[in-house]
């Protein structure tokens, strides 16, 4: 939360999803992974998913009307939690079909995918009234 006010909404997304993605290109692309390696891929990964993670309550907050923020909160919350359930029962599944490099290179991917889209769509609601972020 402090990064959030301090940097802003859009850079603190935008630079979380990018080492997000560093660190599972990292995992994807080595071919035979040291310790080392697995253990900064992993590391840039974790320390960085608190960014997006903690946006998921702040952002409907900031973004949508008093009439509808408490559902804009609830279902951007429903579909993270979706999205937990899903990636937990098929990342074993899919490192046992088609390997950890090309499960984490899918994980990569998807994590651009949420770059890209921020960078289209993410604003910057860093000190705005929650009247002026609700007409972004």
């Amino acid at each position: 939360m402090f990064a959030l006010d301090k940097f802003g909404r859009r850079p603190v997304v935008m630079v979380s999803l990018f080492f997000m993605a560093v660190g599972l290109l990292i995992l994807g692309l080595a071919p035979t992974p040291t310790v080392i390696v697995i253990f900064v891929g992993f590391l840039l990964y974790a320390l960085f998913s608190g960014g997006p993670g903690t946006l998921q309550w702040l952002y409907p907050n900031e973004m949508f009307p008093t009439e509808i923020r408490a559902t804009a909160v609830g279902i951007a919350i429903g579909f993270s939690k979706i999205g937990t359930i899903v990636s937990i029962y098929l990342t074993p599944v899919a490192i046992e079909l088609y390997g950890v490099q090309f499960t984490m290179m899918i994980a990569a991917g998807l994590v651009i995918l949420g770059l890209l889209l921020s960078f289209k769509f993410a604003p910057e609601t860093k000190g705005k009234s929650l009247s002026e972020t609700s007409q972004l």
